[in-house]
Parts: C-alpha cells; structure tokens; sequence
C-alpha cells in the first residue's frame, strides 16, 4: 500500500515558500518590507504553500503546451534582458522538459540571440519560441487559444491606463511587449496561469491590485505623465510574489522533483553561477547594481546559488535516511 505524503511534503513546501520570501536587499530598500506582505495576502488566498499549489497545477497537466513568458528590452540598459526573468524561463522550462511538456519560450524579439545562449546552458534543448514585437496593438490574444497554459516570469504588465512601468515608477511602454489580451484570454477559457513577480507592476498582481497599490512604492502614483501607479490590472490564476522572481521558478521545480522523489529535475548552484555570469556576456544584464555583473537584483551570484542550493538540499534531505526517534538511546 502507497505511503501518502502529501501533508508531509506540504510542510517542506511552506519551509521553501519561507525561502522565497526573505528579501535579500540593501538596508532601507522598500522592497525588502513589501515582499513578504505581498506573499503573505497570496497565501492567505490559496490556504497552502504557493510553490506547491503551483507544482500541483503544472502537474495536473501532464504534457500539455507552455508558454513560459519573460524579457524586456532596452538598447543601453538591457539590450538582452534582465538577469531575473530570463534565467528562470530556461531553467524552469529545461525542468519541464524533462518531464515532457511541450515548451515555448515567449519574449521581445531583440533578446533572441540572449535567450538562445542561456537556454543552452540551462540544457533546454527543444523549445520553440514565440517572438514578442514592442508596440503591437492587439495583445496577442490569440496566444491563448495556442497553448495549455503559460507562466509569466517577471513580465511586466500594463495598469489600468494602459502603461507598462519599472518598478522604479518609470514607464517601459518602448522596453515592454503589452500582452494584456493574451493574459486574459488565458482566464476567460480557464487554462492555468501563474504569474512570478516581485515588484506589484508583474503580470499576475491584478489579483490583488488594490493591495499593490497601498502597499508598493509607486504602487498608486508613477513617475510618469499617466500618474496611475506601477500596480498592473493583470492576473493569472495562481500568483507567487517573493523576493526574487527566478527563485520561485526554482522553488516550483523543487516541489515537483519533491513529489516525484526525483532530484536530477531540480537546478544546480553550478549551472546557476554559470548562467549568471554567461548573463552579462550576451547583453542580459542586472538592473539594481549597473550592468555587466553576475548579479541578479542586488545579491551576487554565489549567493543565488546558495537559495538554489537550499531549495536542492531540502528534496535530497527530505528522502535521506535517519535514525528514528523510537530506536534512538540518546
């Protein structure tokens, strides 16, 4: 008779969300005490760890076409991206792979030649890829009739005046693809969403727009002319803010090597320093520390490896062999 572990693997799984959730940011940074309160009112939502209500999603799907959505694009500052968006695409989508979903990689067209470089080395060998044009005016709306169900990693989403914005309250209308239509056509035909964001202004955040507004900085007022604040109108069905964006993919991919007791689908710290220092050498750089450096949002390499190692650690001690507690004289 099968062993149900469920509510055991539910406690490692609230263990990662608590991972996900420390905000590693300079003293002062506003993002360092929003982050767990835009968590915390998600979780409160679902009643279970959000990594793992995500893992269930995507397995409750077996096989079925994804759309891993991420990127932006600026010719000076991210001319192949962001570090945090990009990364967790291909390392996610190379995990899902494995498993033997149809991927696709959605992003700007201008980060191509990024977004292949770093898929290689995450080992994502079959994607296809659906290339984003800046300014188009449909919202790709018939995305969603293409595939199953998509996860937007770090994408940016339009507000309720129609704009895209940094987290820093500046527009990113001439950075960002508006695809608004694909988003909420994915709701109106119930196929499974899930948005990973750490700022309020990712699409995914409309499920608690109001929230983001009172609680994010910009979140009610931008910098910009349309004064409407960085918080997007768009949701998905499941959403997971943490400090990171690519750490939450992490944690999904750990949840599912957790469930199937399978730790060769779960992210390296190897290939995580490797990716972050490829980053810069294809023109994906990191937006808080200046370019060019193995970064992603304000911690070094070496110190996402060691969230990655964690999050890897957590399903290799979960099946390891103890002592138990009844035979133990100490």
């Amino acid at each position: 008779m099968a062993i149900d572990n469920t509510e055991a693997i539910k406690v490692v799984c609230d263990n990662m969300d608590r991972l996900m959730s420390c905000s590693l940011r300079t003293l002062g940074h506003p993002r360092a005490a929003y982050v767990k309160k835009l968590y915390e009112r998600e979780r409160s939502v679902l009643g279970e760890p959000i990594c793992y209500v995500c893992a269930k999603e995507i397995l409750n799907h077996p096989g079925c076409r994804i759309a891993i959505v991420t990127g932006t694009y600026n010719p000076v500052y991210f001319p192949g991206g962001e570090t945090d968006g990009p990364i967790g695409a291909v390392v996610l989508g190379r995990a899902l792979e494995q498993l033997g979903y149809k991927i696709t990689l959605c992003f700007e067209k201008q980060i191509l030649p990024a977004m292949q470089a770093l898929a290689k080395a995450a080992g994502l060998k079959k994607y296809e890829v659906e290339g984003l044009t800046i300014g188009e005016g449909n919202g790709y709306a018939e995305l969603a009739e293409k595939y199953d169900g998509a996860i937007f990693i770090e994408k940016i989403g339009t507000n309720k005046a129609g704009v895209p914005h940094t987290s820093s309250g500046v527009r990113s209308d001439s950075d960002d693809s508006v695809i608004d239509g694909f988003v909420n056509g994915m709701l109106k035909k119930d196929k499974f969403s899930i948005g990973l964001g750490d700022g309020g202004n990712e699409i995914g955040f409309g499920k608690m727009y109001d929230y983001v507004r009172e609680v994010v900085r910009y979140g009610a007022e931008c910098r910009c002319p349309c004064k409407d604040g960085i918080a997007t109108k768009l949701a998905t069905k499941i959403l997971f803010p943490s400090a990171i964006s690519n750490w939450s993919a992490y944690s999904i991919i750990a949840v599912i090597a957790l469930i199937k007791n399978d730790i060769s689908l779960c992210h390296t710290p190897e290939n995580e320093i490797e990716l972050l220092e490829l980053a810069p050498k294809v023109g994906c750089f990191e937006g808080t520390v200046g370019k060019g450096k193995a970064y992603i949002d304000a911690v070094p390499a070496r110190g996402s490896a060691a969230m990655v190692e964690l999050l890897r650690t957590a399903v290799e001690v979960a099946y390891g062999e103890t002592i138990s507690l009844e035979s133990r004289l100490y």
